[in-house]
């Protein structure tokens, strides 16, 4: 079917230029609704190393601050951080959690376990980088504090944000309020 007309709403020489697009056309923020909607963004950051031998979950200070703005809207927990652990003498190396307040809402697994795993024949020193991700649903209006905590598997040393022969490096966490 051949196209004939198209209606120009007041564009007369058939050109449309930024000129013509107006704030009207915009869509504005107001006007999104439902659910899904990314209603609020916080961050942490930290470069202050946590050193455990603990082989339960020890908090880091890689933390974020929210406060929900409805009992039914979730919290997407996103970020990254890196492990350091330099005497591994099983397959097993450090494990990450994510605690809402004092709560473990999430924690790392493999293999079974709680772990990230590594395999070599001459694999005792571990650095890893650790993304992380987690949509909780805290059921919450009051502030809730995010914490990025660490153990180790065996007893050993595990260190977050210790590079390579002390390199320092930057532990994230993100805090998204989604529309429930």
């Amino acid at each position: 079917m051949p196209l004939t007309k198209i209606q120009s709403l007041g564009i007369t020489d058939g050109t449309i230029v930024n000129a013509d697009i107006n704030a009207s056309a915009a869509i504005a923020g107001t006007k999104l609704s439902g659910a899904g909607k990314v209603l609020q963004v916080v961050q942490g950051t930290s470069m202050v190393r946590t050193t455990t031998t603990s082989t339960t979950f020890v908090n880091t200070n890689v933390t974020v601050n929210i406060t929900p703005s409805s009992a039914s809207n979730k919290i997407l927990i996103t970020g990254h951080t890196q492990l350091y652990s330099p005497n591994i003498s099983t397959t097993y190396g450090p494990g990450v959690a994510i605690k809402r307040n004092s709560t473990e809402v999430w924690k790392s697994s493999a293999s079974g376990s709680n772990y990230f795993s590594f395999f070599g024949s001459n694999a005792n020193t571990l650095l890893i980088p650790v993304p992380f991700g987690y949509l909780d649903s805290p059921s919450l209006t009051s502030s809730i504090t995010y914490t990025l905590a660490i153990s180790s598997f065996t007893g050993t040393s595990v260190e977050d944000f210790a590079g390579d022969l002390g390199a320092r490096y930057t532990g994230v966490i993100i805090a998204m309020e989604i529309a429930g």
